[in-house]
């Protein structure tokens, strides 16, 4: 598996969910920055609605960043990375501002709760 969910955290209104994933990237230019992205281990926060068990994402929404650069993929990579809670708090700081979202309470919560979790230097 070359992907994982990290956390869904609630939103209020529309989009209701941001995922937080971590998985491999093969590289290669970005079609829309055009800038060379590196072959590697990313996290990505990416605002969606979620209904019924299906997923609708709203285009160039999402972040993502390089956390380990690798030359091929590895299961035991991807299963061992470890995400800086500042990085991860960043990032989904910064996807939140840009798309002017709001987390739901509980999201508020669960996301406190997974920077905690990084900080005490558990993994991803």
């Amino acid at each position: 598996m070359r992907r994982k969910t990290l956390a869904k955290l609630p939103l209020t209104g529309e989009p209701n969910t941001l995922e937080i994933e971590v998985y491999f990237n093969a590289g290669g230019t970005h079609t829309r920055s055009l800038h060379k992205e590196p072959k590697g281990i990313y996290i990505s926060a990416c605002p969606m609605h979620v209904d019924n068990g299906w997923k609708r994402y709203r285009g160039f929404t999402g972040q993502n960043i390089c956390v380990k650069a690798l030359s091929r993929f590895s299961q035991r990579a991807l299963d061992e990375v470890h995400a800086d809670a500042s990085i991860l708090e960043h990032l989904i700081k910064r996807v939140m501002h840009t798309n002017q979202l709001n987390f739901s309470a509980e999201g508020q919560q669960q996301f406190d709760a997974l920077v905690q979790s990084l900080s005490k230097g558990n993994a991803a």
